[in-house]
């Protein structure tokens, strides 16, 4: 809807001004048709000229440089994926729309005109989904809704893409079979994070020299290892450890279901549950017998195979006090 030019109160030459809307006119030079505004019917009315121009804009701009030999006005393109409303061409599409429960209806081949008008009274956007088609498919929805989901499917993809690459990359936390302690916990925040980060972990045990003729002390340090990180996080050792040369080493990831940087939840007392041989979770290390003496924990692997049991932890014992003189 618009006004015409004039004074106040919209009035032009003593009466009120006109209501226009937008027609859509074909060009007698290029064949094509162009929308012939509702301001552009005002300003037309106004100057005097009946019935609205006969040209579309890019050839009455090229029919002014062959006059007057001047450069044409530069026309920006609109940078999108797909035509909308006035920028489909064509005279014929087939038109889909959805109802209010959003299941699609094909309505069959309608005119360009005639679907804007559909489009126009739903206050929804005219959208070329399909141009090679013949004739095009032309869906009735709101372009903006429409282009904010197709985005942000191509976030969904991309980041499932960066998960999966992440998930085939191998990171390698190297241990040595003397490390120090705070060595150690470096090297375990190291693989804790490389967990975080959705990557699989193998810690390695290398062996130089001499340290060939104590293999048991790097397994005493990659089980420790195991058992720290093991404490912090819920892992899951896909492969127990293994030598390999002159290397020693174990495949883990994090256990399915855990988020990442959770801490695994504490027993009664404060300290980490322990996984038992039939699934169970203790409090501490070692499950209390009836005899008052600790019972050994074994830690299970995933593929059914068990792994060292705790050390037994004897029951104190009173000593006697001596009778009184």
């Amino acid at each position: 809807m618009a006004r015409l030019r004039g004074g106040p109160g919209g009035k032009y030459r003593g009466g009120f001004a006109l209501s226009y809307q937008d027609r859509t006119i074909t060009c007698q030079d290029c064949g094509k048709p162009f929308v012939f505004t509702a301001g552009e019917q005002a300003f037309y009315a106004e100057k005097g000229f009946a019935g609205g121009p006969k040209r579309c804009p890019q050839c009455r701009a090229a029919r002014r440089v062959e006059r007057e030999g001047t450069s044409p006005r530069p026309v920006l393109p609109v940078e999108e994926p797909y035509r909308i409303n006035e920028r489909i061409r064509v005279p014929e599409v087939r038109l889909i729309t959805e109802d209010e429960d959003g299941e699609e209806k094909n309505l069959g081949v309608v005119s360009t005109a005639e679907a804007l008008r559909m489009a126009y009274e739903r206050d929804l956007d005219l959208v070329e989904v399909a141009p090679q088609a013949q004739p095009p498919v032309c869906k009735i929805m709101d372009y903006g809704r429409f282009k904010y989901s197709m985005e942000r499917k191509q976030r969904e993809a991309h980041r499932a893409g960066k998960a999966g690459r992440a998930a085939s990359e191998m990171k390698d936390v190297q241990l040595s079979p003397r490390i120090d302690e705070h060595d150690m916990l470096f090297k375990i925040e190291r693989a804790e994070q490389f967990l975080a980060e959705g990557h699989p972990v193998r810690l390695v045990v290398r062996f130089l020299g001499r340290d060939m003729r104590h293999p048991e002390v790097g397994m005493s340090t990659l089980q420790e290892a195991l058992k720290v990180l093991g404490d912090r996080v819920a892992i899951t050792v896909v492969q127990q450890p293994r030598m390999e040369g002159r290397q020693l080493f174990a495949l883990l990831h994090l256990a399915k279901g855990a988020k990442a940087g959770e801490k695994k939840a504490a027993g009664r007392d404060g300290r980490e549950p322990v996984a038992t041989a039939d699934g169970a979770a203790a409090d501490g290390a070692a499950v209390g017998g009836a005899d008052g003496v600790a019972t050994p924990v074994a830690v299970v692997s995933p593929d059914g195979a068990a792994g060292p049991e705790a050390t037994p932890i004897p029951a104190p014992v009173a000593e006697p006090v001596p009778a009184a003189s």
